[in-house]
């Protein structure tokens, strides 16, 4: 399992990399979106996620490795793959908004933004939506009211701690944080009672 990459990118694609890793040149399957911010020369750091693309049937199967920027990124393509018919190709191809925008749409079910991305019309729009609603909110956009007040930045950053030494990348601890204050019922009274809500969302 090749789980990550870092290397200098030597060609661009519309929808892929090729990337120098030292001892050889690999090609990496991308997002649109991340193949259109690639330059030519630049080092990357890759999440990667390789499997296997054909018919076992026919015996023909062509291991095809996927790069990502962030971690967040290949969990987000983890979950949309799983809607039947969105497949990987599709996933990628189709990828030409923000990740927290794309999250955002399903999460609050505007199928016309989802439709308005490539190959995904009205149909693929209503199943990522009937799928993935309600299962998005990591990823979205936060909303107002998951911007701390200064009151606040101690208790967050005693929260934010907590998660990142248990190992949480601290992109991932900040939207854990972020969801638990849009769904505090009042203010949280100190940083103790914060770090106990954010744990007892995690399980």
């Amino acid at each position: 399992m090749i789980a990550g990459i870092t290397g200098i990118v030597t060609a661009v694609q519309e929808d892929r990399l090729h990337v120098d890793v030292g001892s050889m040149v690999v090609e990496v399957l991308m997002p649109r979106i991340s193949c259109q911010r690639a330059r030519q020369g630049q080092e990357v750091t890759l999440r990667t996620h390789l499997y296997l693309e054909g018919s076992g049937v026919s015996g023909r199967l062509t291991p095809v490795l996927i790069g990502f920027e962030t971690e967040e990124e290949r969990s987000f393509f983890d979950r949309i793959t799983t809607v039947k018919g969105m497949g990987a190709r599709k996933a990628l191809r189709a990828w030409m908004i923000p990740l927290p925008q794309w999250a955002s749409a399903i999460e609050t079910g505007d199928e016309r933004t989802l439709k308005s991305l490539p190959e995904i019309g009205a149909t693929m729009a209503k199943r990522l939506v009937a799928e993935l609603r309600g299962k998005m909110d990591l990823f979205a956009i936060p909303g107002e009211a998951a911007s701390p007040t200064e009151e606040d930045q101690d208790l967050v950053a005693d929260a934010l701690s907590v998660l990142v030494q248990l190992g949480y990348k601290r992109v991932d601890a900040e939207r854990i944080v972020d969801k638990v204050l849009r769904k505090w019922e009042g203010e949280p009274g100190d940083s103790e009672e914060l770090v106990r809500e954010v744990l007892r969302s995690i399980g």
